[in-house]
């Protein structure tokens, strides 16, 4: 099971009100996160996430293993005019820096749902900059903007090189199930969610694994109490055998004391 922290870049434009998408970009995007973090915490529950507006750069939610506050986050956000797609993916790059745990995988999910300007140049660059890190990137594109959709399918390839496809641009048209496209992608490449199981569902499978996680660290506890238990009744024998034989001891030198005494 993966070990990882993601950041997910929000496009929080107002292009994403658009209704191409059911009932608007926006509300697709909130589906698509909440689908991929209880994915994830339910592959590993240390997960952590994060989320980053990508208008009015700013961390709406930082870094966290409770999903609900990411989620919450995405929920109750103001709209601005346009996004920074490079200065946005800037700052969730330096939430993975300061990650709790270096040990977890750094992974960049950024929602694309409007035209946005790039300066291509700071796009190579910042390209160089994951790649050396070892981030990957995952971009969701929603948005019918040919210049943007072949700056990112640039983007992925800089990140890529020669020998690596770990980083993609998953495209969701209107008429498309994110929920059917993100799983057939390769942000989920195996999850334990499946089309049939719904919101409770996925909860109680959570709850359930969490469960038996920590029914085995205590079972685990127990098992190493009792060696310790154990290897204390073993010293209270062995010391009440040493007690036991030196009473024995003495009472046969008292013993042959007194035969000593009678012959004299």
């Amino acid at each position: 099971m993966a070990f990882e922290t993601t950041v997910f870049c929000l496009d929080n434009s107002d292009f994403t009100l658009i209704e191409d998408h059911v009932p608007n970009r926006i509300y697709v995007e909130c589906q698509g996160i909440h689908l991929i973090c209880v994915s994830k915490t339910l592959s590993n529950p240390s997960n952590y996430f994060g989320l980053v507006a990508m208008a009015n750069v700013e961390i709406l939610a930082p870094l966290t293993q409770n999903y609900n506050e990411v989620l919450s986050k995405s929920k109750n956000l103001k709209l601005h005019e346009q996004i920074d797609f490079v200065a946005g993916l800037h700052l969730a790059y330096s939430m993975l820096i300061k990650r709790p745990n270096k040990e977890s995988k750094m992974k960049l999910i950024a929602f694309i749902a409007s035209p946005c300007i790039i300066n291509e140049k700071q796009l190579r660059k910042l390209a160089k900059i994951l790649k050396r890190s070892k981030v990957t990137v995952e971009i969701i594109f929603m948005d019918q903007h040919p210049d943007t959709l072949r700056k990112m399918f640039d983007f992925t390839m800089d990140l890529n090189g020669d020998n690596n496809l770990t980083n993609n641009v998953v495209i969701i048209l209107p008429d498309t199930n994110i929920a059917s496209a993100i799983r057939s992608s390769q942000i989920l490449p195996f999850t334990y969610i499946t089309a049939d199981v719904e919101e409770e569902q996925a909860y109680f499978l959570l709850a359930m694994r969490i469960s038996l996680q920590e029914k085995e660290h205590l079972d685990a506890g127990t098992s190493a109490a009792i060696k310790v238990e154990d290897s204390s009744n073993m010293n209270v024998i062995l010391e009440d055998d040493d007690k036991e034989e030196d009473a024995l001891s003495q009472e046969d030198e008292t013993f042959q004391s007194v035969e000593n005494n009678k012959k004299k």
